[in-house]
């Protein structure tokens, strides 16, 4: 029998909306997890797959750390100008 498990329902800042936008993550007896993204959008993959999309979204984060560094640099230098 077919069921989904709830596992979370976050909501994030969207650019392209004043409000924010619903994101719901379940997993599925099909061994499956869900990504909603609003009323747009459904992904349905894999372990691995998700694997892979959580290590991509960890180095985007990493990489937002060093643009904050390099901007808070360029802010410094400009400052002492």
């Amino acid at each position: 029998m077919y069921k989904e498990t709830n596992i979370a329902k976050i909501h994030i800042d969207n650019e392209s909306s004043p409000s924010p936008l619903p994101i719901d993550v379940r997993t599925s007896t099909t061994e499956q997890v869900i990504i909603q993204i609003g009323n747009t959008c459904t992904l349905r993959i894999n372990q691995t797959d998700a694997d892979r999309l959580i290590h991509v979204l960890d180095e985007a984060v990493k990489n937002l750390d060093k643009i904050r560094y390099e901007n808070n640099i360029i802010q410094r230098v400009q400052n002492s100008k």
